[in-house]
């Protein structure tokens, strides 16, 4: 009888063992760490981590020079979408703990009315393209503030100019009580920088609400392959042992979230079916 095994190298790694057949070992394994297969007109949106852990033009350099090698490895192959870079600072966007938010969907109104960390909440970071907009007055919300782009001293190395080509502010879209998310027409995915998530978990009513946003908008999406999003855990530059354990909150709690059997999973809290 063959045998099929799971490792920790490859696309599929989770639950180390032999199977007896390919389809147990697929059921016990979860396919992450390979880039998703992207078309060549999907467009793309990184979101940085906009707390204190990126708060120097190193880090942000750092993460904004890999970003751009891989898109111009992407249009070299014929990739022809678009990308955008956005910082998600604190104060960026009206807190649902203060004002709440309604969106309208064919499950229902999500409502967000938690106190979330617009920074570092990376579950909600993968919903930007659906309830949150980088338009203003018809024309594209472009940064003056190098914190909202590379950080002061970054200017030194890339022109603000040049960062302002590349970087937009996003607010809320209006209304989505009545008229629902706003669903793009072609793939979108969002890569998602990030460092410390701190108590951002199924056990937080934010992340509950947060995983409800996610799940409605894309089944209520007439194209629901068309949400993707990447969560990417990056080390800041700091170097005391305080700094790992935050990184190591937001590996296992990415991980934690798509394992098989942890989706809508009442039992624990999360989602709501």
């Amino acid at each position: 009888m063959a045998n099929y095994n799971c490792t920790q190298l490859g696309c599929v790694s989770a639950l180390t063992g032999t199977y007896s057949t390919l389809q147990s070992c697929q059921s016990a394994c979860v396919g992450w760490g390979c880039p998703p297969q992207l078309t060549t007109n999907t467009n793309i949106i990184f979101a940085y981590d906009g707390s204190g852990s990126y708060a120097n033009s190193e880090s942000r350099l750092g993460m904004f020079k890999s970003a751009t090698a891989w898109t111009e490895t992407l249009a070299q192959a014929g990739w022809v979408g678009t990308e955008d870079h956005t910082i998600m600072q604190y104060n960026g966007i009206d807190n649902p703990g203060s004002i709440p938010q309604n969106i309208n969907t064919s499950s229902g109104v999500i409502t967000l009315n938690s106190w979330m960390n617009i920074s570092e909440d990376w579950l909600f970071h993968g919903s930007i393209p659906y309830v949150l907009t980088n338009q203003l007055n018809g024309t594209r919300n472009v940064p003056t503030n190098l914190s909202d782009m590379l950080y002061p001293g970054s200017q030194n190395e890339i022109p603000v100019a040049v960062q302002q080509q590349y970087f937009s502010k996003y607010d809320w879209r209006d209304n989505m009580a009545v008229t629902g998310a706003t669903y793009p027409s072609v793939p979108t995915l969002v890569v998602c920088f990030m460092h410390q998530s701190s108590y951002y978990n199924s056990n937080s009513a934010v992340f509950r609400e947060h995983y409800d946003l996610w799940s409605d908008v894309r089944a209520s999406s007439p194209n629901p392959d068309y949400h993707k999003a990447f969560l990417f855990p990056v080390k800041n530059r700091c170097q005391r042992n305080i700094y790992w354990e935050s990184l190591q909150q937001t590996l296992t709690n990415g991980i934690l979230s798509i394992l098989p059997g942890n989706q809508d999973d009442v039992a624990n809290g999360v989602g709501k079916r």
